[in-house]
């Protein structure tokens, strides 16, 4: 597995982008929650938990609220029955606002990087050991220590 390891930080992708999106768009929706009511009439507070930098964002961020009467989607001061904020938020799939681009391009992105990365496994592992380096990469990546 350490042969492995060190393999894979020659030839994945950096997972660090992962890291880079879910801090991201995790701060863009915690704050565009916070802009909003709740049910209650509250103010909106965050939806996810993250660290406090993008580093290991992508293995430790968590949900915030667990009732969704606390979910902001009014704008404040509009009651309880307005989704302006909701519709504000929904809008954060259109902005650039993970790496200078929208999630869905930026994790694209990724994935491309990822799927490029792939011959290059082929020749180190052979056909038959590619999908047991990817899941291994993969668990490495979601069990590692955040930096």
């Amino acid at each position: 597995m350490g042969a492995f390891s060190q393999s894979a930080t020659r030839t994945f992708p950096s997972y660090k982008a992962l890291d880079t999106l879910a801090f991201d768009l995790g701060t863009a929706v915690n704050n565009q929650n916070a802009l909003g009511s709740d049910a209650n009439g509250a103010a909106g507070g965050p939806v996810f938990n993250l660290p406090g930098t993008e580093s290991g964002a992508a293995s430790t961020i968590s949900l915030a609220i667990t009732d969704r009467a606390r979910f902001a989607a009014a704008a404040a001061g509009n009651g309880s029955s307005d989704d302006t904020n909701l519709e504000t938020m929904l809008q954060l799939q259109t902005q650039a606002i993970a790496g200078g681009t929208t999630p869905s391009n930026y994790y694209s992105s990724f994935v491309s990087a990822l799927g490029t990365s792939l011959p290059g496994l082929s020749r180190e592992y052979g056909t038959a050991g590619v999908p047991d380096a990817v899941a291994d990469a993969a668990r490495l990546t979601l069990c590692r220590e955040p930096e």
